[in-house]
């Protein structure tokens, strides 16, 4: 998990937007066979699609473990592919991730996806995931106006009504994963 973050503080940037600060480490059998960080095999590169498909093409990483400071990308501009697909295609066994994505198109989707694919999941030691948020708070910050009530309504109280057609619901804003898997922000229940 250290040798991601060192990874991802060599991330590059291709244009004057604020990109996150990426870093991927792929271990196969107790070996570490590659390691990548954003922009490194060209502008704009993500770090899993530099490891997956530029450094390790040729090279098997069935039942892989994976430690990605961000949750994999779940879309992508044809004909790019998300990195979520490409671990999944690559057949690895376990992805650990150091941070969800911020982007709320992203937040939570990329770790649905690949335990859906049948992939393990999990997150790094709440110390680490620190760390990468730090590394990443620039970035945290451009998306903060996009994820949810809780960021145009700071003051609100953590339930909120809703129009009386949906009255017997009430919702909770919540900065943390109710169910351990997504970071939405808002969350309904009875």
């Amino acid at each position: 998990m250290e040798l991601a973050i060192e990874e991802a503080r060599k991330s590059s940037n291709e244009d004057d937007r604020v990109h996150p600060k990426v870093g991927i480490v792929i271990v196969k059998n107790d070996e570490i066979v590659g390691l990548a960080h954003r922009g490194e095999t060209g502008p704009g590169d993500h770090a899993e699609f530099g490891a997956l498909e530029k450094k390790l093409k040729d090279f098997s990483l069935v039942g892989a473990t994976v430690y990605t400071t961000l949750e994999p990308c779940t879309t992508r501009h044809s004909p790019k592919l998300p990195c979520a697909d490409r671990l999944i295609d690559r057949r690895v066994k376990q992805v650990i991730i150091g941070m969800l994505d911020p982007n709320p198109d992203i937040c939570g989707r990329g770790q649905q996806c690949l335990r859906e694919a049948g992939i393990a999941t999990s997150l790094f030691e709440e110390d680490l995931m620190a760390q990468v948020e730090e590394m990443n708070r620039d970035f945290k910050r451009a998306h903060r106006t996009n994820v949810g009530v809780s960021n145009l309504l700071p003051s609100c109280p953590d339930q909120l009504a809703l129009p009386s057609k949906f009255s017997r619901f009430a919702i909770r804003i919540s900065p943390r994963p109710l169910d351990g898997l997504h970071w939405c922000g808002l969350h309904l229940f009875k």
